[in-house]
């Protein structure tokens, strides 16, 4: 059946497309070892090309391919734009009638029932105007059926379900059936200042939290009670919307974002004991129905892993693999597996830590990042001697490899540990490629080189006839999500900001509002980018809901009120979330958390306590005091310097890294006249001065990243996983293939000098994968690493 609208129902082929853009070498040949057809690719490039997306995306040639990839400074800055995927939801239109005529009564009764209701939603004025609008669609869609004379009850109904399931509204219990009732926005109660406090924190958790979507829909509302915009207005300013001069961030992982609609079925299912259906992309892999445990989140890795029980034994998930995730009507096994219990067995190996130039500030850094599993032996003149021990040591091999030249294995309980360590280091400084002695010779199926065996159309077809019936007794029916729905999409916001405008008295004619919807957000002004057939009636819906003043040009709304402003319980519970969190919680004044703790009292946060949790990859650098931190942001909103012991400094950004905790000062420094980095773990103090920053200092910083951005070109071979390790590791920063063969990949990264030891890091965490081919300083230095850890390796 040919696509007839380029909106999106669900994201189950979006997620695997903008994964594999992200990875920087996405092209239509190969798509389908990703489990993507080649029509999904061309269907998904039009959507988002319909949708303005397009520039974000950048296309090369390698021979005749064509090779797709992301440009990510914006995640780097916070702008994460795939969370407007999810505005993208194919909205129905007469659906969004009777959902604003609901919200309309309901701000102008505090709380009415399905009767009430009807009966309000059935006068004249809505009902003359909701038959016009469906005569239109319905020609235009050629059905053959009749319209209907009047909004069915049962309709509204469904549309009332659908709004109290979102959060929109709220259902009480009376003596005869049930009353509705907006639900508590609890922002709009906010000052202006508290708004703006709010603003900075919930764009800050948004670029931290994995349910980020819920915020990015937040952030847009609370930027309106703070400006009080019309939608003409919005469109007259080139950046309306946070303006975000304050953070950078890494080790965030954007494609958290794009995983939403596996998160908050699962989170649902957490919270009331169901057992989960999983789907997956591997071709020919079945369903499986799990009882769900917990949700691990690996930053530093950039993977979250479902924890769950199959059939009594415990099974791991990466959610990247997972193409559905579906609320069951069966209760969680309470059957907990020994082995989630008992405590595994532990590998232990012995290590030197060389106590060379510079050693301190890396051995630090060590020792943070294993605390958990360090004890100190013993102290020489040369090195300081500890025991590691943990449950699998041949996965922390390439953390491990991370802190070259300084640390080397003495011995192992287990051989292969330290065999495969040195295998590895001995086959990095080789200027060909060879397989580390000890590694597997049988190669998994990696779905980024090459596509697995297909299925033939008898087996597909034989496969769906026998799992129809079994799928629609096991799911739960009307389900609906949090995030991708109606209420959030880009056509019933649009459609609500225009109501609300002309009801608050701003005036506009049929075709200003023509005007508005054809300039809108995510939507492309080329006019080369032709609607579909289900997407050409966002002005007929407009013109429905307004009435000509006096036979002139100019309309009024069909409604007498509509709420300021409504959220979501995905909202509400993003900010629990963000009360609760540490990590962010700290942007919000003592007054304004507990005012919105005791708001948020009867919000659940997104997932069960315990029921999900960061997994560290990466050394602690949690400040030991948020006082500098602070500050720093204080002389940012201020526009003045500060001095860091002898340096004078102009902040200009305060770079988070989630995968760490840790804060870094992006400042320009007056004597180097350059801009550096500064890590402000160990800072104990800051000097805030009452001189101005650098003049035109956003100007200046945005053309050093401009000018001074690097390139780095490696060849990656496909080693011990190293392929999807890598392009993990990279997924903040803009990657591109350069060349693209049976068994190894030529990968270009652009970075600024500032973030090199970053990318030298997970050059090492790669180890003998990685062949730099640029003649450059960063080649030498991992080439003295290697050379010079040779040097102190044991004989035997």
């Amino acid at each position: 059946m040919a696509t007839t609208t380029n909106y999106i129902q669900d994201l189950a082929s979006m997620r695997q497309f903008i994964r594999s853009l992200t990875f920087g070498n996405h092209n239509r040949g190969k798509v389908n070892a990703r489990g993507i057809k080649g029509s999904q690719h061309d269907d998904i490039i039009r959507r988002l090309d319909y949708f303005g997306i397009i520039p974000h995306m950048y296309t090369h040639r390698i021979g005749k391919a064509s090779i797709h990839h992301l440009n990510k400074d914006d995640f780097i800055d916070g702008y994460n734009y795939l969370n407007s995927l999810y505005e993208l939801y194919a909205a129905v239109p007469e659906q969004i009638f009777v959902q604003l005529c609901i919200l309309a009564e309901l701000a102008d009764n505090d709380e009415l029932t399905i009767v009430n209701l009807n009966e309000n939603i059935n006068l004249d004025i809505y009902v003359e105007h909701y038959k016009d609008l469906v005569n239109v669609l319905f020609k235009k869609r050629n059905k053959k059926q009749t319209p209907p004379k009047d909004i069915d009850q049962q309709y509204i109904q469904r549309q009332v379900k659908t709004l109290e399931t979102i959060g929109i509204i709220e259902k009480t219990e009376q003596s005869k059936g049930y009353s509705y009732a907006l639900k508590n926005t609890i922002i709009d109660s906010l000052t202006k200042q508290q708004l703006e406090e709010l603003a900075l924190a919930v764009f800050f958790f948004t670029n931290v939290s994995i349910t980020s979507a819920a915020g990015h829909i937040l952030l847009q509302k609370i930027m309106y009670l703070i400006n009080g915009h019309s939608l003409k207005q919005q469109q007259d300013f080139i950046n309306y919307g946070f303006n975000n001069t304050y953070f950078t961030f890494k080790d965030n992982n954007p494609n958290n974002v794009i995983d939403g609609d596996i998160f908050y079925p699962l989170a649902d299912a957490l919270y009331r004991q169901k057992k989960v259906r999983l789907t997956f992309y591997e071709p020919g892999k079945p369903k499986e129905i799990v009882t769900p445990l917990s949700l691990h989140t690996y930053y530093g890795e950039n993977k979250n892993l479902l924890y769950s029980i199959n059939n009594g034994r415990l099974q791991i998930n990466r959610i990247d693999r997972i193409k559905s995730l579906e609320v069951t009507k069966f209760n969680s096994s309470d059957f907990i597996p020994p082995v989630l219990t008992s405590q595994k067995p532990h590998n232990t190996c012995i290590l030197h830590f060389l106590m060379s130039d510079g050693y301190e500030e890396v051995y630090d850094q060590f020792t943070r990042h294993f605390k958990e599993f360090l004890t100190i032996l013993r102290t020489t003149k040369e090195y300081i001697e500890l025991q590691l021990e943990a449950p699998d040591l041949l996965q922390l091999l390439p953390l491990l490899r991370s802190y070259l030249p300084y640390l080397y294995i003495i011995s192992s309980n287990k051989p292969s540990i330290k065999t495969k360590f040195y295998n590895n280091l001995y086959a990095s400084l080789g200027i060909e490629f060879i397989e580390p002695e000890g590694y597997k010779t049988k190669k998994k199926l990696n779905p980024f080189l090459q596509p697995p065996p297909s299925k033939t159309k008898e087996d597909n077809l034989e496969k769906k006839k026998q799992t129809k019936k079994q799928s629609e007794s096991e799911v739960e029916l009307g389900y609906v999500s949090p995030v991708l729905n109606d209420v959030n999409s880009i056509t019933f916001t649009t459609q609500y900001q225009i109501q609300l405008d002309l009801v608050n008295g701003v005036s506009y004619t049929k075709q200003d509002i023509d005007n508005l919807i054809n300039h809108r957000r995510l939507l492309t002004t080329d006019i080369y980018k032709k609607a579909l057939r289900n997407d050409d009636y966002e002005q007929l819906l407009a013109h429905s809901l307004v009435s000509s003043i006096n036979d002139t040009d100019y309309v009024e709304s069909i409604f007498s009120n509509l709420p300021l402003v409504i959220i979501s319980d995905a909202e509400r519970m993003f900010l629990k979330d963000l009360i609760s969190d540490e990590r962010a919680n700290w942007l919000l004044s003592q007054e304004l958390r507990e005012q919105l703790s005791e708001e948020l009292e009867s919000i659940d946060t997104t997932f069960p306590k315990g029921a999900w949790s960061s997994i560290p990859t990466m050394t602690d650098d949690t400040p030991l005091t948020m006082d500098v931190i602070i500050k720093c942001l204080q002389a940012i909103q201020q526009n003045v310097r500060i001095t860091i012991g002898d340096k004078e400094l102009s902040p200009c950004r305060l770079e988070y890294s989630v995968g760490s905790n840790g804060y870094s000062l992006i400042a320009y420094d007056h004597q180097d006249q350059t801009f550096l980095a500064y890590s402000l773990r160990n800072i104990e103090n800051i000097m805030v001065l009452d001189t101005p920053r650098l003049t035109e200092l956003e100007t200046i910083y945005a053309s050093y990243r401009d000018e001074s951005k690097k390139t780095l070109t490696f060849v990656l071979h496909d080693s011990n996983n190293a392929v999807d390790r890598c392009f993990n590791y990279f997924s903040n920063y803009t990657i591109q293939a350069q060349d693209v063969i049976a068994e190894e990949f030529t990968i270009e990264v652009s970075y600024l000098p500032f973030q090199e030891q970053d990318i030298l890091r997970h050059l090492l965490k790669l180890g003998c994968a990685v062949r730099i081919v640029d003649e450059c300083p960063l080649r030498e230095r991992l080439e003295m690493i290697y050379k010079t850890a040779l040097i102190h390796a044991p004989s035997n």
